[in-house]
């Protein structure tokens, strides 16, 4: 799908298997508006999946949102070290403190409405996001998003530091 989206200028949002099909005199519905699904030409030809893979060059595989992607944890663990540093620099003074970021780092759990639980959420793990994603907006590199990140947990569930490889050597465990 992704081949014949780049070969032919399509819409690269749809090349998921629930858009591969659209059945001719049914409706696709889109923005809850409905559209008539028909089959403008067809010159009869048929491809095989070989001939179609030929006159298609590859594409670059799309991470899936399931893949982890790897940060310079040495890094990370370097800026979690100087983390009083970190969140006292000229850049993080610029984050306002009403904004959602700012509310966060001040120690507020907010609670966001939540599309896919019909609820407001305030989970840790969203919380989180909206921290990560305040930082990423101001420019933030992924080493530095993720010792902030992994500080807030450390403040919200302090159990989770403390199965962190070279917690003890870091800190006193009582």
């Amino acid at each position: 799908m992704r081949r014949a989206t780049a070969a032919l200028g399509g819409d690269p949002s749809g090349v998921d298997l629930t858009q591969l099909v659209r059945v001719p005199g049914t409706f696709n519905t889109k923005n809850g508006e409905l559209f008539a699904v028909e089959v403008e030409t067809t010159s009869g030809a048929v491809y095989s999946l070989n001939d179609l893979r030929t006159r298609w060059p590859a594409v670059a595989a799309k991470p899936r949102a399931a893949d982890v992607t790897s940060i310079n944890w040495p890094g990370g663990e370097t800026h979690l070290s100087n983390i009083t540093a970190l969140l006292s620099c000229s850049r993080s003074q610029l984050i306002k403190p009403e904004t959602q970021t700012g509310r966060i780092l001040n120690g507020e759990m907010l609670a966001l409405p939540s599309a896919r639980y019909g609820r407001l959420d305030d989970s840790t793990s969203i919380n989180a996001c909206a921290a990560a994603l305040g930082f990423y907006l101001r420019g933030y590199p992924d080493a530095e998003i993720a010792a902030v990140i992994f500080h807030l947990y450390e403040q919200w569930e302090p159990w989770r530091a403390r199965a962190r490889p070279g917690y003890a050597a870091m800190h006193t465990v009582s």
